[in-house]
């Protein structure tokens, strides 16, 4: 039998520093790769040539969950969140079953840290930018 359904938000685990994100409002990585096209006679490329490997993306939290971050940060002996590097666990899990997929961020580093609240904002969402070491697909 063939399932259609989609994954969803509903469907999104997010594990990192031994907790489950329950304060997470988004999540982005990618792997890219640094390419150019290769030239020869004539104004048509001739090839591609590949550089670089490259990963990054982007954790947006509330408020609450960058706290326990930084309290993790403190009793670890780190003075913030940008001094260390660690697993992200991003699982899609959908409900009544179907398979489940497990991406895995290796050895994320966060870059910077920018809270900010304005007027009559219900609660802070702060996102979160990182760098990576690889990205490793289950699905």
């Amino acid at each position: 039998m063939f399932n259609s359904k989609e994954y969803s938000w509903s469907n999104l685990e997010v594990v990192a520093l031994g907790r489950k994100f329950l304060g997470i409002r988004g999540i982005e990585y990618k792997p890219a790769r640094e390419k150019e096209a290769v030239y020869g006679a004539g104004d048509k490329p001739m090839g591609i040539q590949y550089g670089n490997k490259s990963y990054d993306g982007t954790l947006t939290l509330m408020q609450s969950e960058l706290e326990a971050m930084i309290r993790f940060a403190r009793q670890n002996g780190y003075d913030d969140i940008t001094d260390f590097e660690f697993d992200i666990v991003v699982a899609y899990v959908p409900k009544g079953g179907g398979p489940v997929v497990v991406d895995v961020v290796k050895f994320a580093s966060i870059s910077e840290v920018s809270k900010n609240l304005r007027q009559n904002d219900k609660f802070m969402e702060i996102a979160l930018p990182f760098i990576a070491l690889g990205v490793e697909y289950s699905g």
